[in-house]
């Protein structure tokens, strides 16, 4: 598969969301008033099929509290929390308005005017540090970073997610996609000078437009895409788990459009008068309701030549004691790294509830998410030093856009030695370690292993 052509055949992907920065999300908000983004603001409008008003980003219009969120949420020991508990992907959900902008007095394709609010708050210049700082704390503790256009113009599916609650989208207007394409290209040119860039995802959790549109806005999403971005750097694009079927094998080939990677989110709750807690057999119940995902997303990944992975799953559903949540944890990472190429939890932070919430659901049921990291997968490989010429099978996407392809592309060329790939996982296994990895290149590669514990001292070195 292209995916693990680029990136190592053992490589399984374990991540987290750093959600609720770029875009604030109401339920997300802790107890605490110094911690909650939307005190004294008013709802301004209504999700799609509910008739209860809920706030948004775009009911804001106070820019000051916009950037003092940011500062205040956007930390280094976050990323150093995450490495510890075997972290090696952050995705980092934005909305479009942090890459392009409008005319002051213009706004999205949509009768609902509040979406003007949303590039009223800042300017792409001002919100440019703050990627800058996640993308280097992020590298300060080898972590990579995924990009997610989180919110897209008029609002792909009307929800508090996308930035504004709509009672439907608006996104499939043409002056809206493509001013989602114009903060694509924006977002790979930025991302692509970034040495621990892992890819870009073009759209995320779309509801209720027609497939042809999607899949037409996806071919032109790759193209803005990959003006800037290497063949062999993910262009993530999401389906829900019941659309995989209309996707062909290899829908977007990898000699037209380099390495495609799909994303779906999968979440599943009890159907009304049902009751999945500890003492009703919950466990089991929850398990049971994931099987069709499973299955599905197991043949789609099959049938992609970049795969899949699950970019969004939580421990919300059922009620289970802690115990049992450790259980389904550990269920959840093995089956979906299983099935596809890994999974990226939601959310690292935020809620109050522990289901929702990484760092919190290790302390309130014992979550060892390092050891489960570690048991699922090798870590990510070090960037080489010098890459490869372009593969000349590698045609890029035409589609309109005359703007050149770099000639240096390439893919990673080299893998650790067979004994360093097993003594990682033997310590991995035996220690609960986080095994890091460094190389020095000069004349010859040299691989120089260091073991840590848990506690940051070295334990084992090996050459």
């Amino acid at each position: 598969m292209a995916f693990q052509r680029a990136h190592g055949t053992n490589v399984k992907i374990f991540g987290v969301n750093y959600g609720n920065r770029f875009i604030p999300e109401e339920w997300m908000m802790s107890e605490s008033k110094s911690r909650d983004f939307f005190h004294g603001i008013q709802p301004g409008g209504q999700e799609p099929n509910c008739k209860t008003s809920r706030v948004s980003l775009c009911d804001v219009t106070d820019s000051a509290r916009m950037f003092q969120w940011l500062e205040h949420t956007i930390q280094e020991h976050d990323f150093q929390r995450m490495r510890d508990m075997g972290v090696q992907l952050v995705r980092v959900p934005c909305g479009y308005w942090n890459w392009v902008s409008y005319p002051s007095d213009t706004a999205p394709c949509a009768p609902d005017k509040r979406l003007g609010n949303l590039h009223k708050l800042g300017s792409p210049a001002q919100y440019e540090p703050y990627f800058h700082r996640i993308f280097d704390y992020a590298g300060k503790y080898g972590i990579k970073v995924l990009l997610d256009l989180h919110g897209a113009p008029g609002s792909q599916n009307g929800q508090m997610h996308s930035g504004a609650c709509l009672p439907k989208s608006y996104f499939v207007k043409s002056g809206n996609y493509l001013k989602a394409l114009e903060a694509i290209s924006n977002m790979a040119a930025f991302a692509s000078r970034k040495t621990n860039f892992f890819g870009l995802q073009v759209l995320n959790e779309p509801q209720n437009m027609p497939m042809a549109f999607l899949e037409a806005y996806y071919k032109k999403a790759i193209v803005a895409a990959r003006r800037h971005l290497a063949p062999e750097i993910p262009v993530i694009l999401f389906t829900w788990s019941y659309d995989m079927e209309y996707w062909r094998n290899d829908h977007f080939e990898q000699k037209q459009y380099g390495t495609i990677l799909w994303d779906t989110h999968v979440y599943h709750f009890p159907e009304e008068g049902e009751i999945w807690t500890t003492s009703t057999g919950g466990l089991s119940k929850a398990k049971a309701a994931y099987e069709e995902d499973l299955q599905a997303i197991k043949d789609f990944h099959r049938r992609q030549s970049g795969g899949c992975i699950v970019g969004e799953f939580s421990l919300a559903g059922p009620t289970l004691n802690a115990v049992q949540n450790c259980q389904l944890a550990k269920w959840l990472v093995t089956q979906f790294c299983s099935a596809c190429h890994g999974c990226v939890f939601w959310n690292y932070d935020g809620p109050a509830i522990s289901e929702w919430n990484m760092s919190k659901s290790a302390l309130a049921f014992g979550i060892n998410w390092l050891a489960l990291a570690s048991s699922i997968r090798a870590p990510f490989l070090p960037e080489p030093t010098e890459k490869l010429a372009k593969q000349a099978s590698f045609q890029p996407p035409r589609a309109g856009h005359s703007a050149p392809f770099p000639t240096n592309l390439g893919q990673k060329s080299w893998l650790p030695p067979m004994h360093l790939q097993q003594l990682v996982h033997k310590a991995s296994q035996a220690f609960a370690i986080s095994p890091v990895m460094t190389m020095t290149v000069q004349h010859l590669p040299l691989y120089k292993l260091h073991v840590f514990s848990l506690t940051g001292d070295c334990i084992a070195t090996a050459r």
